[in-house]
């Protein structure tokens, strides 16, 4: 609180319009957080919120298998299956309600290639299934 009720106010409607701006990227699959520094202080003097994480929606197109190559226990490359898997973003269906239309509508075109020689790690992959990704700064 100030001793200007106009500063005050104006406070007011911004935090007001910020409420409103995160839950319109919520329904795009954004998230918004509020950053602090150490000792709970705003991450700018302002204290702006920054986008954190993204989250796309991606279908798998096709995994096919080659041969790739890994390091062995003496530290040699040795060969090995290796999955490569190809995503692209969903596509929208026309309802404006729908899910993938507004992904579609934040992100409606890309690619995603995958080398994956972690066979367990490359079988939750199926052709034709939807996926979240999750993508933030590496920090």
């Amino acid at each position: 609180m100030t001793d200007d009720p106009l500063i005050d106010r104006n406070e007011a409607q911004k935090a007001a319009r910020l409420e409103e701006l995160r839950a319109e990227l919520a329904e795009l699959g954004y998230v918004v957080e509020k950053r602090s520094a150490p000792g709970g202080f705003p991450a700018s003097s302002e204290g702006r919120t920054s986008m954190s994480t993204t989250r796309a929606k991606f279908k798998c197109d096709s995994i096919t298998e080659q041969m790739g190559s890994k390091p062995g226990a003496d530290g040699k490359w040795e060969p090995c299956v290796m999955k490569s898997i190809s995503l692209s973003p969903v596509y929208g269906n026309g309802d404006p309600k729908h899910e993938n239309t507004k992904f579609w509508q934040a992100t409606p075109s890309g690619r995603l290639e995958l080398g994956v020689i972690n066979l367990e790690a490359a079988a939750m992959f199926v052709p034709g299934k939807e996926y979240y990704l999750d993508i933030c700064p590496a920090e």
